[in-house]
C-alpha cells in the first residue's frame, strides 16, 4: 500500500529527536557511576538538560508545521502554494505553546490537537523536604521527591506540561527572566501548599504536573498575591520527560489528524501503510517503564543507533 500523506512529518520527527536522544546520552555519560538516575546536578550538566527542554521545544514547533502541511498537501494544495504557506506559517509561529498550535491547525485545517493530547511521564508524587537558609530568614518547603510514578497526563495536563515547558525555555533561550512558569491560580494554589501536603485531588494532580516539568521551592514568607515560587530547577527527569512529551504528543495528534483527514476529506486511512514514529534508543529509555507508546493508527518502532543509520 502507498505511504500515508502525514508520514513524511513523521520523518521529519524521527530526525528532530536525534539531537535531544543525543544531549541525553552526554548528560548521563557525564554522570557519576554511583549518583543514580537524578544525582548532584553541575553546571555543566545543568546546561545540558537546559539544551534537550530547547531542542525538544523546537522539535514541537517544527512537527506541527510539517504535519500542517503534510495535511494539506493530502487534501491537493498545490506545491507552489504550499511553499509559500510553509514561509507563512514559519514566519507566524513565534512559539509553539498550546494555543499557538491549536490555531495553527484549526485555521487550517478545522482540527484541535490539544482536544487528544496525551503522554506518559515521570512524576513525583506530593512531597515536602525543608530546606535550612544560613540566615534563616526564609522558611522553603520542596515539591520534589523521588519520581516513583508514572502516568498519563491528558487533555488540559497535557497542555498545561507543554506551557511550562515552552516558558521554561524561554527564560534561558530568551534570557527573559521574568516568565512566570505558572499561571495566577496556580499560584493561588501554590501558595495554600506553603505551610501543608497537598490534600485534594487537584492539589495532588497540580503537584505532579509541576514535578513532571521542574523542581520548585516555594517562599513561606511572600505575601499578598506575589509569586510564591523562590525558585525552580530542572533535573534530568525533566529533560527526559520532554522528549517524552513530545513522543506524546506527536503520536497522539498524528493519530487524531489521520481520523480527521479520513472522516473530512476522504484520506482515508485503511488505503495507507500504517503510520509510524521510529525514536533511537538511548538511556532516555530508562524512563519509559517499556510504555509502547502507540495509538491506533500511528506505531512506535524504538531502533537501535548504528553508524550510518542517520541521513546526512
Amino acid at each position: 500500500m502507498p505511504v500515508h500523506p502525514l508520514q513524511s512529518a513523521l520523518d521529519r520527527a524521527t530526525a528532530a529527536t536525534y539531537t535531544v536522544v543525543d544531549l541525553i546520552d552526554i548528560a548521563r555519560s557525564r554522570k557519576p557511576s554511583a549518583s543514580g538516575r537524578e544525582g548532584r546536578t553541575d553546571a555543566r550538566q545543568a546546561s545540558l538538560y537546559r539544551a534537550v527542554i530547547a531542542s525538544t521545544v523546537a522539535a514541537v514547533e517544527e512537527t506541527f508545521e510539517a504535519l500542517t502541511i503534510a495535511a494539506l498537501a493530502s487534501l491537493g494544495t498545490p506545491p507552489a502554494a504550499l511553499n509559500r504557506l510553509a514561509t507563512a506559517i514559519g514566519k507566524t509561529m513565534q512559539s509553539p505553546g498550546p494555543q499557538n498550535l491549536d490555531n495553527l491547525l484549526n485555521d487550517y485545517l478545522d482540527f484541535t490537537p490539544s482536544d487528544h493530547w496525551c503522554a506518559h511521564l515521570a512524576f513525583s508524587s506530593p512531597a515536602y523536604r525543608r530546606s535550612d537558609l544560613a540566615d534563616k530568614s526564609l522558611d522553603y518547603r520542596l515539591i520534589y521527591t523521588a519520581y516513583a510514578g508514572f502516568r498519563e497526563f491528558a487533555g488540559n495536563e497535557a497542555s498545561d506540561i507543554l506551557s511550562r515547558f515552552v516558558k521554561i525555555r524561554n527564560s534561558f533561550a530568551h534570557q527573559d527572566v521574568s516568565t512566570l512558569i505558572f499561571l495566577k491560580p496556580q499560584q493561588a494554589m501554590l501558595r495554600n501548599l506553603r505551610g501543608r501536603k497537598a490534600a485534594s485531588s487537584d492539589e495532588q494532580r497540580l503537584v505532579e504536573a509541576i514535578s513532571a516539568t521542574c523542581a520548585v521551592t516555594l517562599d513561606a514568607n511572600s505575601t499578598g498575591m506575589a509569586d510564591p515560587v523562590a525558585r525552580w530547577t530542572i533535573h534530568e527527569t525533566h529533560a527526559v520527560n520532554a522528549l517524552l512529551m513530545y513522543i506524546g504528543l506527536v503520536i497522539s495528534t498524528t493519530d487524531a489528524l489521520a481520523l480527521h483527514l479520513d472522516s473530512t476529506a476522504g484520506v482515508t486511512v485503511s488505503k495507507y501503510d500504517k503510520l509510524v514514529l521510529r525514536v533511537q534508543e538511548g538511556r532516555w529509555w530508562d524512563w519509559s517503564h517499556d510504555h509502547t507508546f502507540a495509538s491506533p493508527n500511528v506505531d512506535f518502532v524504538l531502533t537501535p543507533y548504528r553508524p550510518g543509520s542517520r541521513s546526512a
